[in-house]
């Protein structure tokens, strides 16, 4: 009776342990809040065109139709950041039997409709930012599409991810182009100065739309940091 007891407690434990080390190697995604690699991440998110390193719990947002939400879903991305080297990750698979049709310049991430992150002209990945890899690319269809890009920290209103489907060349993109993406990190803030409004909400940044924005660390001109 006590070896069975004792057994059971050691069979708990290493379940336990097995679940913190999971969680400790990524947060899942909370839309709209991506997941986090935290505390090593394990397999490593590398853009090769190889989605096992993925999980369902990465997912963020669908792809529909013309980005109209009473159309079809088309396609879904899924993404993860990592706050040690501010790069995001980003995968994006078709829904069904559908495949991806491999435009370059129509499968990609952009602030708004103009600010390009990275498309499949990134192509092929190579380790460098921005960074972009088809998933089983067979002459003008793929499986689906890898890609990653430096972006700071912050509050992004039109964050814009977007597919072209099949033989058709369906678009699929989030809804009105446009998805509220929040990369929070702790110990990380940003200091816009003195850009002009307009130039903010272009980027869609909202931390504060009045200027450039640079990291706060420990150095500074003067006593402290301001306002300015």
């Amino acid at each position: 009776m006590k070896t069975a007891r004792f057994f059971s407690i050691v069979l708990v434990l290493a379940l336990l342990v097995g679940t913190y080390s999971l969680v400790a190697a990524k947060v899942a995604a909370n839309p709209p809040q991506p997941s986090y690699i935290e505390g090593g991440d394990s397999p490593a998110t590398v853009v090769d065109g190889d989605l096992s390193e993925w999980a369902a719990d990465d997912f963020f947002a669908n792809l529909h139709k013309a980005g109209k939400v009473d159309k079809e879903v088309l396609a879904m991305v899924s993404l993860r950041y990592d706050c040690a080297t501010e790069i995001l990750f980003a995968n994006v698979v078709p829904t069904g039997t559908l495949k991806i049709n491999t435009s370059p310049d129509d499968n990609f991430i952009k602030l708004g409709n103009d600010y390009k992150l990275v498309d499949g002209n990134d192509s092929p990945a190579d380790g460098t930012q921005p960074d972009f890899e088809w998933v089983n690319k067979v002459d003008s269809t793929a499986d689906g599409w890898e890609a990653s890009v430096e972006l700071s920290p912050g509050t992004y209103t039109n964050f814009n991810v977007h597919a072209l489907i099949g033989a058709a060349a369906d678009t699929a993109q989030v809804i009105d182009s446009a998805i509220e993406l929040n990369l929070v990190c702790e110990g990380k803030s940003h200091n816009w100065g003195d850009l002009p409004d307009e130039i903010g909400m272009y980027l869609g940044l909202t931390l504060a739309p009045t200027g450039a924005s640079h990291n706060v660390s420990g150095l500074s001109l003067g006593p402290a940091v301001n306002i300015e």
